[in-house]
């Protein structure tokens, strides 16, 4: 019976559904907390495309890359992880590098990340570890909605 009802369950279109709502929460915290003095769309509107297409793109490679041997990790944790890094480069790394570099103009943007890496490691890992967790949580939220769901739908 418990087959019957995983079988039933199309997993992918579960996972975009917990990467859009991962992202969809991800863009409201980063637009609330970039922008504590007021609402401004246009950042905003920003924030939700760039957190909506770095899910998108963790969701897309993880389902192309495939099926591997040995250790595995679930698909909707691989989303995630790597939709939380991908969003953290394209909304808050790189553009907050470039608009500190172009104040300073101290030779290149690489140089100038190279000398800022111990600011930016900290700042890192603790928006890894929150904003993973909260992508973890609702990724895993939206996967027992779907079982429950599929399991009521059976019985």
């Amino acid at each position: 019976m418990i087959d019957k009802i995983r079988k039933s369950i199309n997993y992918k279109a579960v996972d975009f559904i917990g990467a859009i709502a991962s992202s969809l929460f991800i863009a409201y915290h980063i637009s609330t907390v970039r922008n504590s003095d007021g609402i401004y769309v246009y950042d905003s509107f920003k924030c939700l495309i760039l957190a909506i297409g770095s899910f998108m793109i963790a969701a897309i490679l993880v389902y192309v890359k495939g099926e591997r041997r040995g250790f595995r990790i679930p698909a909707w944790i691989s989303i995630a992880l790597s939709g939380t890094i991908i969003s953290y480069l394209g909304i808050i790394f790189i553009p907050n590098e470039i608009d500190y570099w172009n104040l300073r103009k101290e030779g290149t943007l690489l140089q100038y990340i190279e000398i800022r890496l111990h600011d930016i490691i900290p700042y890192f890992f603790g928006y890894f570890i929150i904003i993973g967790l909260i992508a973890l949580f609702i990724m895993g939220l939206t996967r027992v909605i779907a079982t429950t769901i599929n399991r009521i739908k059976h019985t």
